[in-house]
């Protein structure tokens, strides 16, 4: 019996594991590049599967203190994630506050000392591929609900330094209304 008890409580403890992640395989991770404006999901042996354009902290820099508009550089984990289809927020153009901001879902980062990190969507396509946000990273709506789906809580999120290029990502589809600055949309000359 003492040596059956670890094995059963292991089996539990992987059962358990696997009602909380559902079928999504453990061990995903998601890489953010500052630089180049792009998120990126990541199977555990190192595979991408997953890309899509963001929008980032207005301030370059890591983040030091709430408010400051920088996204924080580091390694966190989702911590929770939250349905933010009727959460209002003011966004100071005269309407008050304002349903949808933050788009479906918002999937908050354990930053230490800080609470109000997340990565979620926006009624705001045009920030696409730049700065815009006030530290959190912002994605279309429909994209994050393409990545809610491929993530738990737990998931582990990278954000990279600024400057640091991720030459992992995928190519990377704009859409339509992303930033005309965004080195990935096909109206931006490139030199060859």
């Amino acid at each position: 019996m003492k040596k059956i008890l670890p094995i059963i409580l292991l089996m539990i403890a992987a059962v358990a594991g696997a009602r909380e992640t559902g079928d999504i395989p453990a061990g995903r991770y998601i890489v953010i590049s500052k630089a180049d404006y792009t998120l990126t999901l990541y199977e555990a042996d190192g595979t991408p599967i997953f890309s899509t354009v963001c929008s980032v902290g207005r301030n370059m820099g890591d983040k030091e203190r709430v408010g400051d508009c920088r996204t924080p550089e580091g390694t966190f984990e989702i911590g929770s994630i939250e349905d933010a289809s009727q959460w209002r927020h003011n966004i100071r153009d005269g309407r008050g506050a304002v349903r949808g901001v933050y788009g479906p879902f918002f999937m908050r980062l354990r930053v230490p000392g800080n609470n109000t990190i997340g990565i979620h969507g926006t009624l705001f396509n045009e920030t696409m591929g730049s700065r815009a946000s006030l530290g959190c990273i912002r994605l279309q709506d429909e994209e994050v609900l393409k990545l809610r789906s491929m993530i738990h809580i737990g998931t582990k999120v990278t954000v990279l330094p600024e400057g640091v290029s991720n030459p992992d990502a995928l190519p990377v589809v704009v859409p339509q209304l992303a930033s005309p600055h965004h080195p990935t949309n096909p109206r931006v000359a490139v030199e060859e």
